[in-house]
């Protein structure tokens, strides 16, 4: 009985090392795919060109709302028109793995508080990939790794690999601070990720030289 079982178990690893040796010989070669439809498919033209229609729509917004500011600011009523009392300050604060509805699962009264008294969203849908300085500029650049430039929190920059960088010479896309200081508003930019040792007439009016990563929260 014994030898029938070793006769079988031995048939077995033949065949099975007989088949994985003809994959590994073969590759994938013979492995085909098929597509299957399915409801609510669209084609790749159709999704790029409704993608260009909401691009160009953001643009002339965006021109607009910077050409209707500069003349609300030159008559002097920019404060009163978007505030009631003078200018406004706004305070953007980012915490890096604090995704939007912790705010309602855990304990943040303070951060309840300030989106609740300020403004706030749960409908902002996170980059890929979902990492730091990535992520940061994402947000602060209004643009995707392929307009701001900064694809990871290690890359290669001509030949030379950049980890956790923090030089704002890198960025290749306009942050929100620079905005403000185009648009003739002081801001203060604070640890955030490519924000040190800015140079160039819209550098924020105050930002750090170099990322200090001593420093508590």
């Amino acid at each position: 009985m014994k030898s029938v079982y070793f006769g079988v178990f031995t048939l077995v690893s033949v065949l099975i090392f007989a088949v994985t040796l003809g994959f590994i010989w073969t590759g994938s070669a013979g492995v085909s795919y098929k597509r299957v439809v399915m409801a609510g498919d669209r084609s790749m033209d159709d999704v790029l060109g409704k993608f260009k229609e909401r691009t160009k729509t953001r643009s002339e917004d965006i021109e607009m709302m910077d050409e209707g500011l500069g003349d609300l600011r030159a008559s002097g009523m920019a404060g009163a028109a978007v505030g009631g009392g003078g200018d406004n300050t706004v305070v953007w604060i980012n915490i890096p793995g604090f995704r939007g509805d912790y705010i309602e699962q855990a304990a943040a009264a303070f951060m309840k508080k300030i989106a609740d008294e300020g403004a706030s969203t749960a409908k902002m849908r996170p980059n890929f990939p979902c990492v730091t300085y990535h992520g940061h500029t994402t947000m602060a650049t209004g643009t995707t790794a392929s307009g701001h430039g900064i694809p990871s929190d290690v890359f290669r920059v001509n030949g030379t690999i950049v980890e956790r960088p923090t030089d704002a010479s890198l960025l290749q896309a306009e942050p929100i601070w620079q905005t403000a200081a185009r648009q003739g508003m002081p801001s203060l930019v604070h640890d955030w990720p490519l924000s040190q040792n800015q140079t160039g007439p819209n550098a924020a009016t105050y930002f750090l030289k170099e990322f200090d990563p001593t420093t508590t929260d």
